[in-house]
């Protein structure tokens, strides 16, 4: 019985268990599902796949990240990020969070607009948009409980859907006392 639960109090502090991912798919560090489709596609076209499946193309914020994408990339070898920079300028992510990590080949983001990672190095170039590769996708971990909305910037008190026990459950979350985000029970 302490071999079984110090197997897995290590599974679920190295993170081998992916809790509310598809299978397949790994967490980021923003705790979100990150995956990667084997589908040539144009940027814009994958951005569009991406919003089909609740997401958008994978935005990057620490060498972590682009790992946990490498290794869900499977026999692709390059792959759209959500990336998009203007010649000699500021890059910006398509999800709208701040561009705060850079793992451009060489240090330069290149001369044009959308950005495209290398499966094998890790590292990223700039393709023109119209050019094809496979999707990266970053999709929103499913809620596990009123604090989850709360950070995520719901601060209303009222009916929200969390995940429980893999089921979709419905409850209602009290945001305004001792700082909000508890679960009420009836």
């Amino acid at each position: 019985m302490i071999f079984f639960s110090i197997v897995c109090y290590f599974l679920a502090i190295f993170g081998v268990v992916n809790g509310d991912c598809a299978p397949g798919d790994v967490k980021n560090t923003q705790e979100n599902c990150v995956h990667v489709e084997n589908l040539a596609s144009t940027w814009q076209e994958a951005e569009n796949f991406c919003v089909a499946h609740n997401g958008h193309l994978a935005s990057v914020h620490n060498a972590f990240d682009m790992t946990s994408l490498r290794k869900v990339a499977g026999i692709c070898t390059n792959f759209w990020l959500g990336g998009q920079c203007q010649s000699g300028s500021k890059c910006k992510w398509v999800d709208g969070t701040d561009f705060d990590y850079r793992n451009f080949r060489n240090g330069n983001q290149g001369s044009d607009n959308c950005v495209v990672a290398d499966t094998k190095s890790g590292t990223w170039s700039t393709q023109p948009c119209t050019a094809t590769s496979c999707i990266a996708c970053e999709i929103k971990g499913a809620m596990q409980d009123c604090q989850d909305w709360m950070k995520a910037g719901y601060t209303d008190s009222g009916k929200y859907t969390i995940l429980v026990n893999g089921k979709e459950t419905e409850v209602w979350c009290d945001m305004q006392t001792y700082g909000g985000g508890w679960i009420l029970f009836q």
